[in-house]
């Protein structure tokens, strides 16, 4: 009987990985995403064994007010990221390889600098840069 779990356990795996490919910038073998609340694939580029669980938000920001950007997120091979986390990304976040993220965490390459206080900050221009997380 557990050989035939084992079996169907791969089957899900794969057909996940398959119905997903596409979506992705690059999406590594092995890699699974669990029940992610918003998520924006087309910018991520995934390694392989990748773990991301339940209720994060990955996500890459095309445009914000009249400003435009070119998003990549790159997660290399092995990564884990715990539930609630929170990537935003403009520029460029790496994340290197074999990499634990631990729960309720927030990344990001983006600053809302208030420099006009008669405006509120949300309609104020963003600044970006580059995030690199290493193994």
């Amino acid at each position: 009987m557990k050989p035939i779990k084992i079996y169907f356990s791969y089957g899900r795996k794969l057909i996940w990985w398959l119905f997903n490919l596409w979506r992705f910038k690059k999406l590594g073998i092995g890699s699974r995403f669990f029940k992610i609340s918003k998520f924006t694939p087309r910018y991520i580029s995934c390694g392989r064994n990748v773990f991301i669980w339940e209720h994060g938000r990955i996500e890459g920001i095309r445009q914000y007010n009249q400003q435009f950007f070119n998003p990549h997120i790159v997660i290399n091979d092995c990564v884990t990221v715990q539930q609630n986390v929170h990537i935003t990304c403009a520029n460029i976040i790496v994340i290197g390889k074999n990499t634990a993220i631990a729960a309720n965490v927030t990344i990001t390459d983006i600053h809302h600098p208030y420099v006009d206080i008669s405006i509120p900050i949300e309609f104020q221009d963003i600044e970006v840069n580059s995030v690199i997380i290493g193994e």
